[in-house]
């Protein structure tokens, strides 16, 4: 009788590794902020602020799935979901509309 190896072992191995890869390739770069610096010609806050500019884009996810953490069946979060980009949208076209036809 052989043994099989259960297949959730091979998607638990594929997500630890690509999580290292991920993390390992985000929390580095602070290795390399002295060679950036010296290339550039510039000082330690432009190139850490370069490197920081996807932040906002992730604390903005973040705070859009909190609400969403305690429901028990996915329709609910899809509702909620929905809502939010309703939201989302109708900010947008109050942001695009000129100041002048809302008065």
């Amino acid at each position: 009788m052989s043994k099989r190896i259960f297949p959730g072992c091979y998607v638990v191995s594929a997500a630890h590794v690509l999580l290292a890869l991920i993390y390992g390739a985000a929390y580095s770069l602070g290795a390399f902020i002295g060679h950036l610096q010296s290339n550039f010609g510039t000082g330690r806050f432009p190139v850490a602020s370069a490197l920081s500019l996807p932040d906002p884009d992730h604390r903005t996810i973040k705070r859009w799935k909190r609400p969403m953490l305690g429901f028990k069946t996915f329709r609910w979060a899809r509702i909620l979901l929905a809502g939010i980009e309703l939201n989302e949208m109708n900010a947008s076209v109050r942001r695009s509309k000129p100041a002048s036809c809302c008065e």
